[in-house]
């Protein structure tokens, strides 16, 4: 597995280690594809971006940056290869319906506090 150039698309997010051993220890945290993308959205995203934010931009919240949800898809993708039968639109709807539930948890969470 390649190193996936987080600093190249994504510049904004300083020093993150994108590294296929990185990936490998979010992805023995994780139970399934979904679950790692949401894991790594958490790395990506700061707590404050993820209270403002959803993938699509839906439900009065803002899109969350397009070149970072890009990194999530293509690291879901490549520590989690598509089953036979699966299509990748399929697969990535999962996994944002998974990274909005993880987002909508931490607003929980503020306003339980």
């Amino acid at each position: 597995m390649a190193m996936l150039a987080l600093q190249d698309t994504a510049p904004n997010v300083p020093a993150f280690n994108c590294s296929t051993t990185y990936l490998m220890t979010i992805k023995m945290q994780s139970c399934s594809r979904q679950n790692f993308a949401a894991h790594l959205v958490k790395q990506l995203f700061t707590d404050e971006e993820r209270r403002l934010s959803n993938v699509s931009g839906r439900a009065n919240k803002q899109k969350m940056d397009a070149t970072r949800i890009a990194v999530v898809k293509a690291a879901s993708l490549q520590m989690y290869p598509l089953e036979v039968g699966e299509t990748i639109e399929k697969a990535w709807a999962s996994c944002i319906t998974a990274i909005d539930e993880s987002n909508r948890r931490l607003n929980r969470k503020k306003m339980c506090a």
